[in-house]
């Protein structure tokens, strides 16, 4: 199933809600995975929107602390820069594409596209 030629990201978000049009991207982290050779962690970050909208669920189900994110957070253009870096360290400027691993890789596309 899983290539051991080939890279992957394993990507995981922690949202204010379920809706990526409403509701803010409050962390994001991945992890570089090389099937049979290794796992490795690429980044970690809050993101703090400029306004960030969440509902009382959410931080309930993600026990995440909207004061940790306003006092740690990246901006998102901030966190776009962090995730190129990292990329650029682990695979190089001139990377082969890297394919996406996630649980519910549809819903944390709709928060990285918010996100870029």
């Amino acid at each position: 199933m899983f290539s051991d030629n080939q890279v992957y990201v394993v990507l995981d978000t922690e949202t204010g809600g379920l809706n990526s049009g409403i509701h803010s991207l409050l962390e994001i982290s991945a992890f570089l995975w090389r099937p049979y050779k290794e796992i490795k962690p690429l980044f970690n970050t809050y993101v703090k929107e400029e306004e960030i909208r969440t509902i009382p669920k959410a931080l309930q189900i993600n026990k995440i602390s909207l004061d940790d994110v306003q006092e740690k957070g990246l901006s998102p253009r901030e966190t776009v820069i962090l995730i190129k870096k990292a990329l650029n360290k682990e695979l190089g400027q001139n990377r082969k594409p890297v394919k996406i691993v996630a649980h519910n890789s549809s819903f944390d596309y709709g928060f990285l596209e918010r996100l870029y």
